[in-house]
């Protein structure tokens, strides 16, 4: 009985010995954003190619997670990166795990678009600080309801420069729409322009 018990308790040992320096060379590896060497492959995920690997009592995720023009390059890096934990690690961990250390930089923007006023709708909203207007861009999108600030007189047919100002995360590669420019950035200000067709200024925030 002893002698079966002390067989175990070697054979344990040397089992965990081995996960020790397995762990260690893999984990060197990961570190290094190399695939693991004492690791079998055992689930694939449909999100574009994620692999998973298990180890003597760790794992390895390796991220291939699909993205568009527009993700993020913070996420697209995350989407990338290989990462190790232990047995109870799960995806959501790993991914979690992959996106530290990655800095996200917001910057403050400013910049114009131009804009002909289609309709003034001679409406306020409830606290009459604010007018409605119908607007459209040249060669763009069907025209959006807009509210302006009544300190600004807008003329119906007229051409306005239009500044904006507010925040974005540094290489997020993001498109937008008009109608959510004026939603996610502040009127800084607003000017009448005589600029027509390709001549109108057409910033992007960036």
């Amino acid at each position: 009985m002893k002698k079966a018990l002390k067989i175990v308790l070697i054979l344990l040992a040397i089992i965990i010995v081995l996960g020790i320096i397995c762990y260690a060379v893999d984990y060197n590896r990961v570190k290094e954003q190399k695939l693991p060497i004492f690791c079998i492959p055992m689930t694939i995920y449909s999100d574009g190619g994620t692999m998973e690997y298990w180890g003597l009592g760790y794992k390895v995720i390796d991220f291939n997670r699909l993205y568009t023009d527009e993700t993020p390059d913070w996420e697209k890096e995350a989407n990338s990166k290989i990462c190790i934990g232990s047995f109870f690690m799960d995806y959501h961990d790993a991914y979690q795990k992959a996106r530290q250390g990655i800095t996200i930089e917001i910057k403050n923007v400013q910049f114009t678009r131009t804009y002909q006023v289609i309709a003034d709708l001679d409406r306020t909203n409830e606290s009459g600080t604010d007018q409605y207007y119908v607007v459209a861009q040249f060669q763009q999108e069907e025209p959006i309801l807009i509210k302006v600030n009544k300190e600004y007189s807008l003329e119906e047919n007229k051409n306005y420069e239009f500044t904006f100002e507010g925040s974005i995360t540094v290489g997020e590669n993001k498109k937008r729409d008009n109608a959510t420019i004026f939603q996610e950035f502040a009127i800084k200000n607003i000017v009448e322009t005589d600029k027509v067709g390709l001549d109108q200024i057409q910033e992007e925030p960036n």
